[in-house]
């Protein structure tokens, strides 16, 4: 007796979320890029997984109000293996760097604390992080969109996150240096990051002094 009918009856086939009904319309990031204007957005005060003391308020605000000298704003996540290992070590030893020569440096994870803790005590992290909860800000700077996964062009990733991405901006709110890598090929450039952050901080001055 073929068995074929009694197994087909039992199989219970469930399909994976990535593959999206034929009805839906599929979006392509767009990430933002140099001289381009980023978005005011929102960032909330209990989605700090760790302190920022330049913090003004005790409550959300927009990212404008960091602006008062250049930021340097890094996107995360643990699923990118050990490139966002090294990208955290990367960013570490760029730290004081980024200090000294007048910026700030905001790390925006797809995760929160539970999860990035433990790579705040190993790698000893001393730059603020913030869980970008459902993906908000990534998707505002183009580097997130759900019917366009990562997956789809890196092997290995299986999870529904964003893109690598780095920028510097300014007091204006303008992009000054952005480092997107959406093969995993580089980290971002060290002088070119650093010669944004020095070059804005000088145009504040300037309008200072002016």
């Amino acid at each position: 007796m073929s068995t074929l009918h009694r197994y087909a009856d039992i199989l219970d086939i469930q399909f994976p979320d990535r593959f999206e009904s034929r009805g839906v319309q599929r979006v392509k990031i767009n990430p933002l890029r140099k001289n381009d204007r980023f978005p005011d957005a929102l960032l909330r005060k209990d989605a700090l997984v760790t302190p920022a003391s330049f913090w003004p308020h005790d409550i959300s605000m927009p990212l404008s109000l960091l602006l008062d000298r250049p930021l340097v704003v890094a996107f995360f996540s643990v699923h990118w293996n050990q490139y966002g290992l090294d990208l955290l070590q990367h960013l570490q030893e760029l730290h004081n760097d980024i200090k000294v020569m007048g910026g700030r440096l905001l790390l925006i994870a797809a995760e929160g604390e539970q999860v990035l803790r433990p790579l705040v005590e190993k790698y000893q992290l001393t730059f603020p992080i913030l869980h970008d909860r459902n993906h908000g800000i990534a998707s505002l700077a183009g580097i997130y969109e759900k019917t366009d996964p990562i997956w789809d062009r890196v092997s290995g990733i299986n999870a529904d996150v964003p893109i690598p991405a780095t920028y510097v901006i300014s007091p204006a709110q303008q992009i000054s240096f952005a480092a997107v890598d959406p093969y995993f090929q580089q980290k971002p450039d060290t002088r070119d990051l650093l010669s944004a952050v020095y070059t804005a901080r000088e145009q504040v001055q300037r309008v200072r002094v002016a």
